[in-house]
């Protein structure tokens, strides 16, 4: 009995001996297998971190082309190309070695942000950035001149020729023996010299490129690019406009902010380019005023009239009992007693503004003014250019020469000034016009009275000469 209970106890401790020895087999397999998965799950991190990071970074890179472009515009300075690739290039280089990977990484870059597609140079993807890359340096239009002449573009011609504000014309520049045409624009308040504008617009053609004149626009267009990369590059144009041999499609993000491309029929490769934008997109560089703040001399030369006369083309009037000969300064006018209602209005030079209100004895005189200076000029310092008398209002006294006023009739104007130079009607009224746009008088005669309702007295030269 005994030896079979030793015999089963033995048996049991070998088979309980098995057991353990299986199941700390089955635990050690257990621990390896954990083992394993968080070194695959180490490297799967590692793996996706690394492509995070590179994405990250050429998130970053895209970022920082953007700011220098926003900085360039606000500035109005240039980036060379080679510096911006460089940036771009070593960037890349610390995240990775191969060019198959750095093709990858640039595809990725362009699928974050589309708006900031590096092209040739550095230059963005998007075409109303208004950056183009003039044989090889990168610039924002508008720009001023004088950074186009730092970088050895001079312009062809007198460049101390002046230009309004607001106002824009073609010039010519050059830089070792290549020519290009441009667009100048004066977005001051005063009269500039051409030296002291902007310059809004680039062109080229087929000729230009065969000279070595390189113009690139965003997106890496240029001459003898094709119709098909245009367009993969913008997408369809605003318009076009066809002829016989080409056809020019048209980009326009509003007036004087488009590029304009055109191709040759027979091959769709483009043959001509202009770009251009008047628009700027930070602080305009205001040149200092010369003489502003003193009474120009335009207004220090004015004198009133001493008699009307009889010839309208005089263009004398008395107004509230006041000899003017018009255009007459706003100042001669404050000086007989009328006050002015619009304060603080400033012209620019060489303009213009319509709507401007003095007032006198209670009657508000709605007129227009021309400024005359080459300097922004206080309202006061500026020219009335329009008269007018009505019943209507303003119903203030008026005399034209030959003693023309409102109790005057239709013979009485043919009498004094011949017959008009234009005539119409409505059904109260007949209008008589002396003289033409922008030097002219008008009448408005009631029909059921014959006299005069309403004269309005319009001159408006461009210089005082």
């Amino acid at each position: 009995m005994n030896k079979m209970m030793s015999k089963n106890i033995k048996h049991i401790c070998l088979v309980m001996a098995l057991l353990m020895m299986f199941a700390m087999s089955a635990c050690g397999g257990n621990s390896q297998s954990q083992q394993t998965t968080p070194a695959e799950t180490t490297a799967a991190t590692t793996a996706a971190t690394t492509t995070a990071t590179t994405t990250e970074a050429t998130s970053t890179a895209a970022t920082t082309t953007t700011e220098a472009a926003t900085t360039e515009a606000t500035t109005t300075t240039t980036t060379t190309a080679a510096p911006t690739t460089e940036a771009t290039t070593t960037e890349a280089a610390t995240e990775t070695t191969t060019e198959e990977n750095t093709t990858e990484q640039t595809s990725e870059a362009e699928t974050t942000a589309a708006a900031v597609t590096a092209g040739p140079g550095g230059l963005p993807g998007e075409l109303y950035s208004f950056q183009a890359e003039l044989n090889g340096v990168v610039y924002q239009l508008p720009m001023l001149y004088e950074v186009l002449e730092a970088d050895g573009w001079i312009g062809r011609g007198d460049f101390t020729d002046t230009l309004n504000p607001n106002t824009l014309t073609n010039v010519s520049l050059e830089k070792d023996g290549i020519r290009m045409s441009a667009g100048l624009v004066n977005l001051d308040v005063n009269v500039l010299e051409f030296n002291e504008c902007y310059i809004f617009r680039f062109s080229t053609d087929q000729v230009d490129a065969q000279k070595g004149l390189s113009l690139i626009l965003p997106g890496g267009i240029t001459i003898g690019s094709t119709l098909e990369d245009v367009v993969g590059a913008y997408g369809d144009p605003t318009r076009t406009n066809e002829s016989t041999d080409s056809v020019t499609y048209n980009y326009e993000q509003k007036s004087y902010a488009s590029a304009q491309i055109r191709f040759e029929t027979e091959n769709n490769t483009v043959t001509s380019i202009r770009i251009e934008n008047a628009h700027p997109t930070g602080p305009v560089v205001s040149k200092a005023p010369q003489g502003a703040g003193e009474i120009p001399d335009a207004v220090k030369n004015y004198k009133a009239p001493t008699e009307l006369g009889d010839d309208y083309s005089a263009f004398i009037v008395r107004f509230m009992g006041d000899l003017y000969k018009i255009p007459a300064p706003v100042s001669a006018f404050v000086e007989n007693g009328w006050s002015i209602v619009d304060t603080d209005v400033s012209i620019p030079a060489r303009s213009y503004q319509v709507g401007y209100t003095i007032s006198r004895n209670n009657q508000n005189f709605r007129t227009n003014l021309r400024n005359y200076s080459d300097t922004i000029q206080p309202s006061e310092y500026t020219f009335v250019t329009k008269i007018k008398s009505s019943e209507f209002g303003p119903d203030v006294p008026i005399e034209l020469p030959g003693g023309i006023t409102r109790d005057s009739t239709a013979d009485d104007l043919i009498a004094a000034y011949g017959e008009p130079d234009d005539v119409s009607d409505s059904a109260d009224f007949d209008y008589f016009t002396y003289g033409s746009y922008g030097a002219k008088i008008d009448f408005s005669i009631r029909k059921e009275t014959g006299k005069i309702v309403t004269i309005e007295f319009d001159y408006d030269p461009k210089t005082l000469d």
